[in-house]
């Protein structure tokens, strides 16, 4: 199967496993994710970073004014330091400068003691893809979006996410399908540069697919398509870049270029 977005049908998503439950004792820490020195409550606006830990299948995080507060019937041990709740998850989620008060119930919730939630721009999809949520403004309208590491979708079995879009006339979180699929078969979270969506999909050792998206009435739409190959052992690195012209992609270069080690010269970036 296709580990490429936009490219072919994505993956569904895949059913988490029940393990048998673990309780977790309660830890809650916020740091801003700036230099040793500096203080985020200095700096609005700063990135933060949150962490919390379960305790009896439940948890409250909170930062840049928004609380979330997550329960389930039943979390299990993932690994040292995450827990997948899969059990009539429930998630509150309050701002009370945004009027919001609203339950979302996500089939399942990964969660992170370490990295539980991050409040900034996504300008690093493989840093901030290690979240269990996010709040960052993904289509571009001002208002912080909702996302939630629920599955294992991505590229390898890496994280894939369900993202909330804000709807500020309703207010409330509105469940999109367009910017969630994003995240299923990709190398990370998608990142955000000059408000274009970026994503990155490999295939084994030697392709590597990065996307650009741009938003249209809301929507993500595929703009960008570059596609560097080679064989492993190889100097020789193909580049093909496709973008959109009219309502097609269409080849617009195809580009060879030489490296030290072909395989190793192909990276994310």
């Amino acid at each position: 199967m296709s580990h490429f977005p936009g490219v072919l049908d994505r993956q569904m998503k895949s059913r988490v496993t029940k393990q048998p439950q673990m309780k977790y004792a309660a830890i809650i820490s916020m740091t801003s994710l700036l230099p040793v020195h500096a203080c985020a409550a200095a700096v609005p606006g700063a990135p933060i970073s949150a962490s919390a830990s379960l305790a009896e299948n439940e948890l409250v995080v909170a930062a840049n004014g928004a609380t979330l507060h997550m329960k389930a019937n039943g979390c299990s041990s993932f690994t040292d330091e995450i827990a997948v709740c899969n059990g009539r998850v429930q998630l509150t989620i309050i701002n009370s400068s945004a009027n919001v008060n609203q339950v979302i119930r996500p089939s399942a919730v990964f969660i992170s003691n370490k990295y539980t939630l991050y409040a900034g721009p996504l300008t690093d999809g493989g840093v901030r893809g290690t979240y269990s949520f996010l709040l960052s403004d993904v289509n571009g309208d001002g208002n912080d979006d909702l996302v939630v590491w629920t599955g294992r979708d991505g590229g390898y079995g890496g994280p894939s996410f369900d993202v909330y879009l804000f709807n500020a006339a309703e207010h409330k979180y509105v469940h999109s399908q367009a910017y969630s699929d994003l995240t299923v078969g990709s190398a990370g979270l998608f990142t955000i540069e000059n408000g274009k969506l970026k994503t990155i999909a490999k295939d084994g050792c030697c392709t590597h697919i990065f996307e650009t998206y741009q938003v249209e009435s809301d929507e993500p739409k595929l703009v960008e398509r570059v596609t560097e190959s080679t064989s492993e052992g190889s100097d020789k690195i193909s580049v093909k870049t496709e973008r959109l012209i009219g309502d097609r992609m269409t080849i617009v270069s195809v580009e060879e270029k030489i490296g030290k080690n072909g395989a190793e010269e192909i990276e994310f970036h």
